[in-house]
């Protein structure tokens, strides 16, 4: 749940330190015109058409976390189906398949694409799951490589990406292991470095999977721009549109930063939490508070809650220290959260609680200078944003 959407007129009269802010109004392209200028015929780098044929069975590896995924996946489905001849209203003719990465996608909103999906199919992979593994003729004997089954059957195997901040400073999820057994992964990150690339080389070039699609979204996970093509061909141009998107100038001049998380990152909602502090905290001055709206409904782990309170404490505890990066984010500032926990839960771990537009509203009155991070969680500070685009 976007819990932003009751603020958002507060949020509005704020400066925005996002270049794309997905507070405001202007004409935008439809998600349809964006994959129509990406895979459309007109495209000679990214047509479906050159990559995939009528009769084709096509598997899409979505690799990270995709806000407004349904519509996404319900778009590309259709654009598959309109060259492989695919009938969308016919559940007997499943030969379209998304994949997701562990992580990437809400097993409950899987189910939910599954129940309206016409003619593709949903799953969320399963490394532990053996039904859902093929072994490959590549390996050694005693440790063959497995990969989904899925993915394994298909004729054509695309990658959907849609990389963020964070994805700036991280190498793009390669297939395998990610896609692979939980024994595939244990003896993968047992290996040497070389042994680890060829490895990875291997599975791609088997799955012949070097046809990328790449969704770009703006803070507030609006989609503003749709790349395909061979990997290492759009790349440079990914990098480039994610960076004015996420990346941020740590300024540490604002008296009052109101930080926002409003699309899914694959992340643990407590560390959604934590790695929007940490940008926030970037851009505040000294002591300055930080507001957090966040669709958090369940309570932290209790060590989790206990960094908190360690780190919202000014006094030295001999029950331990607060981890460092945590310190440096709210330590020693008043930190408000607007979510969906109770006053009790809040007030325990040493936040202030935000209920209403209102109160949010008498908070920045006081604090003239404030500033608005839309999905800070998914942000990236200017200096770690500058990475080789083959990463993406």
């Amino acid at each position: 749940m976007d819990r932003t959407e009751q603020f958002e007129g507060v949020l509005r009269q704020l400066h925005c330190l996002n270049a794309n802010d997905a507070g405001k109004s202007g004409i935008r392209p439809t998600l349809s015109a964006l994959f129509e200028t990406a895979l459309g015929d007109s495209n000679e780098t990214g047509a479906l058409s050159q990559v995939i044929v009528e009769g084709d069975r096509v598997a899409i590896a979505v690799i990270h976390a995709i806000a407004g995924v349904e519509a996404i996946v319900g778009e590309l489905a259709a654009r598959i189906a309109a060259i492989t001849k695919s009938a969308l209203d016919n559940d007997e003719s499943l030969s379209i398949g998304f994949v997701f990465a562990p992580g990437t996608m809400d097993p409950r909103t899987c189910e939910r694409l599954n129940e309206k999906a016409k003619g593709f199919r949903c799953l969320v992979h399963d490394p532990e799951n053996e039904q859902q593994q093929a072994l490959l003729a590549i390996g050694c004997e005693a440790n063959p490589l497995a990969i989904n089954r899925q993915l394994f059957d298909a004729d054509v195997v695309l990658v959907l990406a849609s990389p963020t901040g964070k994805e700036l400073s991280s190498e793009r999820p390669a297939l395998f292991p990610v896609f692979g057994s939980a024994d595939g992964r244990s003896h993968y990150e047992s290996q040497k470095p070389k042994k680890r690339v060829a490895d990875r080389q291997s599975v791609e070039r088997n799955l012949g999977a070097d046809f990328q699609i790449a969704v770009t979204t703006g803070p507030g996970g609006m989609p503003d721009s749709v790349f395909a093509g061979i990997s290492a061909g759009i790349g440079e141009r990914v990098a480039k549109r994610v960076r004015e998107s996420w990346a941020l100038i740590p300024l540490r001049d604002f008296d009052l930063v109101v930080s926002t998380i409003q699309s899914p990152s694959g992340l643990e909602p407590w560390d959604e939490l934590r790695a929007a502090l940490k940008i926030a905290s970037q851009h505040a001055t000294d002591n300055a508070p930080l507001v957090v709206i966040s669709p958090i409904e369940r309570a932290p782990a209790t060590h989790v809650a206990h960094e908190i309170e360690l780190a919202m404490d000014d006094d030295d505890h001999a029950g331990g220290t607060a981890p460092r990066d945590l310190q440096a984010s709210i330590g020693h500032r008043p930190v408000y959260l607007a979510s969906g926990l109770d006053r009790q839960t809040v007030e325990e771990l040493g936040f202030g609680y935000l209920e209403s537009a209102e109160e949010l509203g008498r908070l920045v009155k006081r604090f003239p200078n404030s500033g608005l991070i839309r999905d800070a969680h998914k942000c990236i500070s200017i200096e770690n944003a500058n990475v080789a685009a083959e990463e993406i």
